[in-house]
């Protein structure tokens, strides 16, 4: 026997295979679109393995995999199980893009990201972002910004850059200085580090009066699985109820939330923000 016979009859095999119907058991097709997504969600990294059991399923499932991308150039950047979005299928997969996260990436390639994405509501850089991108990114939906200290430092308070800020409603930054929040007019909920100058903070506290949570950030450098709430007071003279200081690692807490998990870093400042609150009214009650 020739050495390609074997190798023939293989490929034979996989050919016949495809077009041969499902011997067996199976079940239901609505069973069906209820079983995958539900696997796909609760582990990510079966991606791989259940985009190829058929194609309707592959159908099904890419929506939930293009869902949150993850740009690095390099391999410096989080783990994160799913399938690549190349950029050849941007025209076709793009529109699935919800939550975007930046590592260190070339402009050009950013920029076709941008353009192909146009329904991201989500979007952390890691990286300072030019003006033609800002350009960009003044198009999206977005209500959620994750700035890094560089990507922050390196923001110009273009029209633009104004127009994108005036749609955030989540915005969570690394740098100490607060010098343009004062331009996020709709923040419900903001993380600042919590090294803050007091100053700044006061200045915080007075510009956004209705601000449902303010996260005071403390960097986790033990690698911690879930945040850890703080129980001091980010400075003692000013007691906020809605502030709350949490250990967490930026970079998995907004893939934590762009997944969905319960207990993200924002629901949680949620739920202490809530019960603070609630202690604070009772216990003015009983004052008077």
């Amino acid at each position: 026997m020739s050495r390609r016979r074997p190798q023939l009859v293989r490929r034979s095999a996989r050919i016949l295979a495809k077009d041969t119907p499902r011997i067996g058991p199976t079940l239901p097709l609505e069973l069906e679109r209820i079983i995958f997504p539900m696997a796909l969600e609760n582990n990510m990294a079966d991606a791989k393995n259940l985009v190829i059991v058929a194609k309707y399923v592959f159908d099904w499932l890419i929506p939930i995999v293009y869902k949150v991308v993850l740009l690095s150039s390099g391999h410096g950047g989080p783990k994160w199980p799913p399938l690549p979005l190349p950029i050849s299928k941007l025209p076709r997969y793009g529109r699935y893009v919800q939550h975007l996260f930046i590592m260190p990436t070339p402009e050009n390639v950013l920029g076709r990201y941008l353009q192909y994405c146009p329904n991201i509501v989500d979007l952390a850089s890691w990286q300072r972002l030019s003006g033609a991108q800002i350009e960009l990114i003044a198009h999206l939906p977005l209500t959620r910004l994750t700035l890094s200290d560089t990507a922050s430092r390196g923001m110009r308070l273009t029209s633009s850059a104004l127009t994108v800020f005036s749609k955030i409603t989540h915005l969570d930054l690394e740098d100490v200085k607060t010098r343009f929040i004062r331009h996020f007019p709709l923040v419900t909920h903001l993380a600042i580090c919590s090294g803050i100058d007091f100053e700044e903070y006061l200045d915080v506290l007075e510009k956004f009066p209705n601000l449902k949570v303010l996260i005071a950030w403390q960097p986790d450098g033990q690698g911690r699985r879930f945040p850890e709430v703080q129980d001091d007071l980010v400075y003692p003279e000013v007691v906020h109820p809605r502030t709350i200081k949490i250990i967490y690692s930026k970079v998995d807490s907004w893939l934590k939330t762009a997944m969905g998990e319960p207990r993200n870093v924002w629901e949680l400042a949620e739920d202490v923000a809530e019960e603070r609150v609630a202690v604070a009214r009772a216990r003015g009650k009983q004052r008077s």
